[in-house]
């Protein structure tokens, strides 16, 4: 950050708009504070100005961060209860399943069901965790955009929760990347992400 203040400094610029978790600062290590100490001496001395950005809506991870209970809940539309013994309890309906979600079935150099999208994704039956198979992602420099991910289709319905688990092995990764998961209509999609920063 004092390295992107001096830059702007020496282009003549005066001000910084600065999004540092303003709306949660009271729930800040000391050493955050030291470093927004740091970082505000540094202004002071190139006379670049902070305009503090607090009050963001997002996620709401600012509120969140006080009180995980203000979180509204998702709206859940014609969910089962059975009562019995002076309880109702939620009964889940069929849950949709990774088909070959352990990576046993090969397809090529793939896990069958599953498409590729991105450089190049095997196969590595040296390196699991509970079956007998996992997948390495490999060479991301050449992967459109640095990403690279596994995708399968899931029969899913409206006003569902559904959670998704997997192992990832991070020992030794390189280069630093991102992980992530995250659905799509109908889709349930496994990425990695290079970040060559």
């Amino acid at each position: 950050m004092e390295g992107i203040v001096e830059t702007a400094s020496e282009h003549g610029l005066n001000r910084m708009l600065l999004s540092a978790g303003f709306d949660s600062l009271d729930l800040a290590s000391p050493e955050f504070l030291n470093r927004l100490q740091q970082l505000k001496q540094a202004c002071d001395r190139l006379s670049i100005e902070i305009i503090p950005a607090g009050f963001g809506v997002g996620y709401g991870g600012g509120v969140l961060a006080h009180d995980k209970n203000l979180a509204a809940g998702l709206p859940v539309h014609g969910a089962l209860f059975v009562a019995a013994q002076h309880e109702a309890h939620f009964v889940p309906d069929s849950p949709p399943k990774l088909l070959i979600g352990n990576f046993e079935r090969i397809h090529g150099e793939l896990p069958a069901n599953f498409i590729l999208h991105g450089a190049r994704a095997t196969v590595d039956k040296q390196v699991r965790h509970s079956g007998k198979a996992s997948v390495r992602f490999e060479d991301f420099a050449h992967s459109p955009g640095g990403t690279m991910y596994l995708a399968q289709t899931l029969q899913v319905q409206p006003y569902r929760s559904y959670r998704i688990r997997c192992w990832v092995k991070t020992e030794d990764v390189a280069p630093r990347g991102v992980f992530y998961m995250w659905p799509s209509p109908g889709m349930a999609a496994i990425s990695l992400t290079w970040n060559p920063g």
